[in-house]
């Protein structure tokens, strides 16, 4: 696994990126509710809000690729960019692009949630794996 960060171990870059992206994730689902469930006539701390997550999202995705994982990469690409997509219809009411925009949003904060966690199981696995050039057990 390689990174770009310069001084920083594979195990901090996992872990970094996985408590951000489990903040924004929450964050992201707190806005999504003041969204949807709120009476205000402007949105605009939350779109900024879901603007940077979608941001953060597709920076943790590309970097997921290079970290050698390019399936799981790719996919979540897609998942952020059809999130960002189904974030900027998702309003008030439950008409039926509504629906089918804020279960988007949902499946992917579920999916990006899930990236979180692997992310998490990464480095705590980086952090028990002996460097390189070490055998197993020494």
């Amino acid at each position: 696994m390689k990174t770009h960060d310069h001084g920083s171990t594979p195990r901090d870059v996992l872990t970094r990126d996985a408590v951000v992206t489990g903040i924004m994730a929450f964050m992201t689902l707190a806005a999504l509710d003041d969204i949807t469930t709120d009476n205000d006539l402007s949105f605009l701390t939350e779109r900024i809000m879901l603007m940077i997550s979608t941001g953060w999202f597709m920076a943790v995705a590309f970097r997921i690729r290079q970290y050698g994982y390019r399936s799981l990469g790719l996919v979540s690409i897609v998942v952020a960019a059809a999130t960002a997509v189904a974030q900027l219809t998702v309003g008030q009411g439950m008409t039926p692009v509504l629906i089918i925009a804020y279960i988007t949003a949902l499946f992917g904060l579920i999916w990006l949630t899930g990236l979180a966690c692997l992310l998490a199981w990464l480095a705590w696995r980086a952090k028990n794996r002996p460097p390189d050039g070490v055998p197993a057990g020494l």
